[in-house]
């Protein structure tokens, strides 16, 4: 890379670092090691936006306010995703009616869990950019406030809906699917701003 670009090690090494920082590459250590394209994350787009976000002075408000808006759209363009098979086949982990009484006792892989859900909402947009930029609020509200208000809390009912909106979009029920997304994420958004108390007009974390 270094004769491919004309640079120097030094610049080549601070390019590099900025792509790691930003999960564009992982960097794999020792022998045989150097860059590996990464994969796309939302979540690497919210810890940047997190930035911004605090730079700007937008309070946890707010940020629910844009989550509140952006999910429920990406559910109902999943439902109108003209691909019923597709539609089908994403959907299908998520219409076991068996939820588990207990959430799980590791806090980071319950979220990650959820959030698979969500994400695979997000894939059936068809839409890229929605994908990645709308998912990334909900990243910001999983991981930033998952220390101020656990989700496991309210287990039962995030584990139904997930059951209760893949059918609906498999159904390809627009409008019931962004009903029900916004209703299951006011649930969520609820349980936070009890618990945040005046966090909630505090400026977003950059963390």
């Amino acid at each position: 890379m270094v004769k491919q670009y004309g640079v120097s090690r030094e610049s080549l090494r601070e390019g590099l670092r900025l792509l790691e920082v930003q999960g564009m590459i992982t960097i794999r250590r020792g022998p045989g090691g150097g860059p590996l394209v990464g994969t796309v994350d939302s979540a690497n787009l919210g810890r940047m936006e997190a930035l911004y976000f605090h730079l700007a002075g937008a309070t946890y408000g707010e940020l629910f306010d844009a989550w509140l808006f952006a999910e429920p759209a990406l559910a109902r363009m999943a439902a109108a995703n003209p691909d019923v098979a597709l539609r089908e086949s994403t959907m299908a982990p998520y219409l076991s009616g068996d939820v588990e009484e207990e959430a799980h006792d590791n806090l980071d892989i319950y979220v990650s869990g959820h959030e698979g859900f969500h994400g695979a909402v997000a894939a059936l947009t068809g839409n890229k950019v929605f994908q990645v930029t709308f998912r990334a609020y909900g990243q910001l509200v999983a991981h930033h406030l998952a220390t101020v208000a656990d989700v496991r809390t309210i287990h039962q009912t995030l584990a139904h809906d997930h059951v209760k909106l893949a059918r609906v979009i498999i159904d390809g029920d627009s409008k019931k699917a962004e009903a029900m997304m916004r209703a299951h994420l006011t649930n969520i958004v609820n349980l936070h701003r009890a618990n945040m108390g005046d966090l909630l007009e505090g400026d977003v974390e950059w963390l």
